[in-house]
This record gives structure tokens, C-alpha cells and sequence, in this order.
């Protein structure tokens, strides 16, 4: 009988071992997966700003293409406006030229006949 204790009492001590074994086991697992969450966690923080970043990013070059396609487009109507100011003077020029072509040939014409008389 006191074989029988014994072989029961080795086998609880050695069971309790186990146990206490499985348990440090298990806390270490823990405290790894607790490391494991936490920089799951600073990644997911770092992936969020860095999509934020780029969004940003994104809508600044939106913007700064619409501002570049109004900026042309000002650019554009001015340059409009310019040609038709250019095609004005030129015409008034022309009209200028011609007025002065004919005063010159009536000052000879009124020279040509005040200087036979």
C-alpha cells in the first residue's frame, strides 16, 4: 500500500510539475502574444498616418493641377485678349497709314498746284 502512495504521490508531484511548467508556458506565450498585439498595433498606427500622408498628398496634386489648369486657362483668355488688341492696332495702323499716304499726296498735289500758279 505504501508502494501505491508513493507511485500516486510521484505521479502528482510530477503531474504538478507539468502543470507549473505548462503555466510558465503559457505566460510566456501570453506576454509573447502581448508583444505581438502591440506592435500589430504600432503598425496598423503607422499604416493609418502613412495613408493619411498619401491621401493628403493626392489631394494637393488634385489641387494643384486644377489651380494649373485655370492658371492656363487665364493665361489663355489674356493672350486672347492681347491678339485682338494687337489686331486692333494693327488695323488702326494700317488706317493711320493710309490717312497719312493721302494728306501726303494732297500736301504734294496742293505744293504741286500752289508752286504752278
Amino acid at each position: 500500500m505504501m508502494a501505491l502512495f508513493a507511485a500516486v504521490y510521484e505521479s502528482s508531484t510530477e503531474l504538478c510539475d507539468n502543470t507549473k511548467e505548462f503555466a510558465n508556458d503559457l505566460n510566456a506565450f501570453q506576454n509573447q502574444l502581448d508583444k505581438i498585439l502591440e506592435t500589430l498595433d504600432e503598425l496598423s498606427k503607422l499604416v493609418e498616418r502613412e495613408k493619411v500622408r498619401a491621401l493628403s498628398s493626392r489631394n494637393m496634386l488634385k489641387s494643384s493641377s486644377r489651380q494649373k489648369t485655370a492658371n492656363i486657362q487665364q493665361l489663355q483668355i489674356l493672350i486672347n485678349e492681347r491678339q485682338l488688341e494687337l489686331d486692333r492696332l494693327r488695323i488702326e495702323l494700317e488706317a493711320l497709314q493710309r490717312e497719312e499716304s493721302e494728306q501726303k499726296e494732297y500736301m504734294q498735289k496742293l505744293f504741286s498746284t500752289t508752286s504752278f500758279s
